[in-house]
């Protein structure tokens, strides 16, 4: 791993994110955690062009929530973007990756900042 690599992963850690690493058919991607900012800052975008879909579509059903599901693919591959840190990726490369590296990335990205599906039940002291 190279200097500014590693002085990059530093700066994340530093700032409270989680970085981890896995290998994907035969990459290694490193990714992090995204903060609460971070995460607002999708949300507001998906939001937002979720209702425009809504609206643009209100009579047709069919179409209204095929493009729905295309939005959940784009919020996975802007999620995607934002925590990944090596390799460097950019939207241009999104369409040569793997077809399921982008999902399995976003579902990773999330538990590492703090979205799990098991609940954390208390524990009897």
């Amino acid at each position: 791993m190279d200097e500014q690599l590693k002085t990059k992963i530093e700066a994340f850690k530093k700032n409270g994110l989680s970085v981890y690493t896995v290998t994907i058919s035969g990459i290694q991607y490193i990714y992090r955690g995204i903060n609460r900012r971070e995460f607002k800052t999708l949300q507001g975008q998906m939001t937002k062009a979720a209702e425009s879909i809504r609206l643009e579509h209100s009579k047709d059903e069919a179409k209204m929530n095929s493009e729905l599901a295309l939005l959940k693919e784009k919020s996975e591959e802007k999620l995607m973007l934002i925590g990944i840190i090596s390799p460097e990726l950019t939207e241009l490369d999104i369409d040569v990756l793997p077809a399921g590296v982008i999902g399995r990335l976003a579902d990773l990205i999330t538990i590492g900042s703090g979205f799990t599906e098991v609940s954390d039940e208390p524990q009897q002291l």
